[in-house]
């Protein structure tokens, strides 16, 4: 329940979902950047959707992005990602966070337009030279896959 969750938030600096997910009052599920935004001290946070995508939508990463307490944050992880997010947003979100490790594993169900974008975002990642960053697809480019996995994995 999100009031138990709120009267905790402050002090958490690690949160894990697997496959789970906060409620309100109300019975509505508390959106993804709403948790995000109560946590000021959160410094690893991950996350795996298994089918339920319900704590997202599209202006979940956008919304993300315009927090301004994630200066802690070292570790952020989502998994299984259906193709909600707009690359920019998450593009923006990498860009914004040079000190963390950023890991975004998305799930079989994306289309080729959207992997398509996806491999700009990996060209521009692997192009900037930044370590700690892991973007992962079904049917992604092998090569350009192992130039992000050993710069996250050194």
């Amino acid at each position: 329940m999100f009031n138990n969750f709120k009267s905790c938030a402050t002090f958490l600096t690690d949160i894990s979902f697997w496959g789970s997910r906060i409620i309100n009052d109300d019975g509505s599920v508390v959106m993804l950047d709403k948790i995000l935004e109560i946590t000021p001290n959160i410094k690893n946070f991950y996350i795996y959707f298994n089918n339920d995508f319900s704590m997202i939508d599209a202006l979940s990463m956008k919304n993300i992005c315009k927090l301004k307490n994630l200066q802690n944050l070292k570790f952020f992880f989502i998994g299984h990602i259906p193709e909600v997010f707009n690359v920019e947003d998450l593009s923006t979100f990498i860009t914004d966070h040079p000190e963390t490790t950023i890991d975004f594993d998305f799930n079989d169900e994306i289309s080729e337009a959207y992997k398509i974008q996806l491999d700009t975002l990996i060209d521009t990642v692997i192009e900037s030279k930044v370590p700690n960053r892991l973007i992962n697809y079904s049917g992604q480019n092998p090569g350009k896959y192992k130039i992000m996995s050993d710069r996250y994995y050194r």
